[in-house]
């Protein structure tokens, strides 16, 4: 579900109260500004088996969202830690990834979401050289995965995400939003510095998929 941002204090009993009516008891989050990372593990009877990690370059959406462009970095200390508790209480089987924001304020990590399931960067773990699906695989039928201590450092990028993204930056920052929003001038900077990327989905041997992902967006645009 798409978030819904409250903007003035004064303003949060109201709005909740008209979203309550929408959604039932919704997840309330404060937002953090800072730079957004992401721990990937793959985990048997709440024990990880392989760590990944990277950072988010651009996200689909300036506020805070999925990553358009991420760059595998090594895994901090504080992170692993607090990865390998979350997957210990919660005893987990299979891959998982947590994300974590740098809260510019105090550079404190701060826990945003955790997902039991594989994510949309999954192809920079890939090229990184930690196969996560076939990994998964080997452990499902019993087979010790092959782990990876010492991963590349890699970059990779979402087209279609940069472009949602820098649709976002043009529409300009919603109405009341007083924390740091990207100017035009910034997001093409961002978008257009060189950099030796890997993409999430193109591939010249495989084009399909990429112009097909452009089609279901276009059409989840008309419906709305």
């Amino acid at each position: 579900s798409r978030p819904h941002y409250i903007f003035r204090k004064e303003n949060f009993l109201k709005e909740y109260l008209q979203y309550h009516k929408k959604s039932p008891f919704p997840f309330i989050q404060e937002v953090i500004i800072g730079d957004s990372y992401g721990v990937f593990a793959l985990c048997k009877n709440g024990k990880v088996l392989q760590y990944f990690a990277h950072k988010r370059v651009i996200e689909q959406d300036p506020k805070g969202s999925g990553s358009a462009r991420c760059i595998s970095c090594e895994l901090n200390p504080k992170l692993k830690a607090y990865c390998k508790r979350i997957v210990k209480y919660l005893k987990w089987n299979g891959v998982i990834m947590i994300e974590f924001k740098h809260d510019s304020r105090d550079k404190i990590f701060k826990l945003i979401e955790i997902n039991g399931r594989f994510w949309g960067s999954l192809p920079l773990a890939i090229y990184a050289g930690v196969d996560f699906p076939y990994q998964l695989y080997c452990l499902s039928i019993g087979k010790p995965p092959k782990i990876t201590k010492k991963w590349k450092i890699v970059c990779a990028r979402h087209l279609l995400g940069e472009l949602i993204y820098l649709l976002r930056v043009i529409k300009g920052k919603p109405k009341d939003w007083d924390l740091y929003y990207p100017s035009i001038g910034e997001a093409l900077k961002k978008i257009i510095t060189p950099n030796k990327c890997k993409f999430f989905v193109l591939d010249l041997n495989d084009p399909l998929p990429f112009f097909m992902e452009f089609v279901y967006k276009l059409m989840e645009v008309i419906r709305r």
